[in-house]
């Protein structure tokens, strides 16, 4: 996953409810909570997104 983040052009959202999956079949709009990019592994904690906007 960190790999994928890395490589990726554009950043993932965080979005309300998951209405970024489910906005082509509802037609409402998928608002963004917020932004990242970056994802961070703390060992013995977990997966962390280090750049949320």
């Amino acid at each position: 996953m960190i790999d994928a983040a890395q490589a990726r052009q554009t950043s993932y959202c965080f979005d309300y409810e998951h209405q970024a999956i489910h906005a082509r079949e509802n037609g409402q709009p998928a608002l963004a909570a917020g932004w990242y990019s970056q994802l961070e592994w703390v060992e013995g904690l977990r997966l962390f997104a280090v750049d949320v906007e």
